[in-house]
């Protein structure tokens, strides 16, 4: 059985760009190694819900407790991909 169970990212991602350059939390992982994972993924849009990659940045705080979070922030298209 999964430890968690799968997470929506997509009201997660909206909530981000409806806050542009404001942390909203992702949500708490198992450990380290599972949060770093997540917010690189996050962060190169492996996931739909971020792309496209870049636009989004990502934090993983509370490294040292039992369940560190992943943060997010979006921070829009750099102007390069948006054809600037």
């Amino acid at each position: 059985m999964r430890d968690r169970p799968y997470r929506q990212h997509d009201p997660i991602a909206a909530t981000a760009r409806s806050l542009p350059g404001q942390w909203v939390l992702v949500g708490d992982y198992t450990g380290r190694g599972s949060a770093m994972v997540m917010a690189q993924k996050i962060r190169s849009g492996q996931f739909v819900a971020y792309q496209p990659g870049a636009a989004y940045e990502t934090e993983v705080r509370g490294v040292r407790e039992l369940r560190p979070e992943v943060w997010v922030r979006y921070v829009g298209v750099p102007a390069e991909e948006a054809g600037l």
